[in-house]
């Protein structure tokens, strides 16, 4: 999508569960205006789902429906521009009450971002929070936008990554259920992992990206008492990535591997073998303000890392900062791919703010 170096990033984020904070949170990102300094956006769902919130909190902004990103371009300051997956569709629905015609909405839009951004017609798309279960009402193999947009671009190596300015941990495996995480946890799979995780960081400005691969059994197995993945699975497969000249070490034992960390971050990125190994401590250290990042793909997909939150609703509550802030990560990847001109980052090496030169 960008023609020249100075032309900012566009960036499609898509609407989530029209009943949940997903239209709140990016309604609050467009009104502060901060991101026009380094990005445009675009909307990708439905304008009358959209315009609800709209008039709930009365928000000064104006939407239109438009058929390509670049029409953008065109619009008023404050207005948003919208690509409406089904301009039909009149749902009528409350904050905070989910239901099946928004989870279908919510599937629409992702699928029309990722097309978006495979015809080059997006920088990056950013994902609003979606309730996984509704949306199985209409596409029952569901289980999160990290899977299924991998599997829509027949990617089978890719891994979540959640990233803050405190924390970065990217996922071997993501949403399975505890007793299939061992047999899912392979050499071939930490390897790829391992790799993934270097590419990313070297691209985000790390020139020796330091990482971190944890055990997977209580006391990384404390020499097998407990298990054998860590002796016959996770050190061959440090040990291999070793051999390629990443500088990675493990495994460490996770019951004290965080505890350490925040004392001594010296890893550039932790590697967790299953979901909630690496999203407990990453909530615990970044929730509210972490992003979520989907590598390996050949598109840009960053997201916010909580859910619909349809306990407040239509409250005025909702935190936009996750959403912020992945939109900068957006940026960031989006930049780098094109040039990686020194002064284009909004993140230094170490995560933290820095102004775009833009």
């Amino acid at each position: 999508m960008m023609k020249d170096n100075t032309k900012k990033p566009l960036i499609g984020v898509t609407i989530g569960d029209g009943a949940g904070v997903g239209p709140e949170i990016i309604c609050k990102t467009f009104v502060r205006q901060t991101f026009r300094r380094f990005s445009d956006i675009i909307v990708i769902g439905n304008k009358s789902v959209f315009d609800k919130t709209i008039r709930h909190y009365n928000y000064p902004i104006n939407t239109e429906v438009i058929d390509k990103g670049e029409d953008v371009y065109l619009l008023k300051e404050n207005t948003l521009g919208i690509i409406d997956v089904d301009k039909k569709a009149k749902v009528p629905f409350e904050l905070g009450k989910p239901q099946k015609e928004l989870g279908q909405i919510a599937l629409s839009s992702i699928d029309k971002a990722v097309e978006m951004a495979q015809e080059k017609k997006l920088d990056a798309i950013v994902t609003s929070p979606v309730n996984k279960e509704i949306i199985s009402l209409s596409y029952k193999k569901f289980t999160g936008h990290t899977e299924y947009i991998a599997d829509k671009l027949k990617v089978q190596n890719f891994n979540m990554m959640m990233v803050s300015n405190k924390i970065k941990i990217v996922l071997v495996t993501t949403h399975m259920a505890l007793k299939d995480v061992s047999k899912n946890v392979t050499k071939e799979k930490i390897v790829n992992t391992i790799i993934n995780t270097n590419n990313i960081l070297f691209q985000l400005g790390y020139r020796r990206p330091k990482i971190a691969v944890l055990g997977l059994n209580p006391h990384a197995s404390d020499g097998g008492l407990f298990g054998q993945e860590e002796e016959k699975i996770i050190m061959p497969a440090i040990k291999e990535a070793q051999n390629n000249g990443i500088h990675v070490k493990g495994p460490f034992p996770p019951d004290s591997f965080f505890y350490k960390y925040l004392k001594y971050p010296v890893y550039d990125s932790v590697l967790a073998l299953y979901h909630d190994q690496g999203l407990i401590p990453f909530k615990i250290f970044s929730f509210g303000v972490g992003i979520n990042v989907t590598i390996g793909l050949p598109i840009i997909r960053t997201s916010v890392d909580h859910g619909t939150a349809y306990d407040i609703a239509g409250s005025g509550k909702a935190f936009d900062k996750s959403m912020f802030e992945a939109l900068k990560f957006a940026v960031n990847l989006a930049r780098s791919n094109k040039k990686n001109l020194k002064g284009d980052m909004i993140y230094d090496s170490s995560g933290e703010h820095i102004t775009a030169n833009r």
